[in-house]
């Protein structure tokens, strides 16, 4: 998958890439964890890949921003959708 689209939202930094051991769960959280603390509450989130994964980096984002901007993509208008992501909202931009 090409991420060409996302740039316009800032420098795409891949936290996971290819196959991901779910065997040690306690490994992976502090690897996403690692990304998290360097993050900024301006930055995008594409989540792909295992939903386990996608829950756990959500959560990391959450305790630390309080909200997550999620880029999601719309394959009819082949660019990303932004939707920001909050403890009780969800706020499409």
């Amino acid at each position: 998958k090409s991420f060409t689209a996302a740039k316009k939202y800032g420098e795409v930094i891949f936290v996971t890439t290819g196959f991901v051991p779910l065997n040690d769960m306690e490994a992976v959280r502090q690897k996403l964890a690692k990304y998290v603390e360097l993050s900024s509450p301006s930055d995008y989130v594409i989540l792909l890949g295992p939903s386990v994964i996608n829950c756990m980096l959500t959560v990391l984002w959450f305790a630390k921003h309080g909200y997550v901007n999620v880029l999601s993509w719309d394959g009819k208008k082949e660019d990303y959708n932004h939707f920001v992501i909050g403890v009780n909202q969800v706020t499409t931009i």
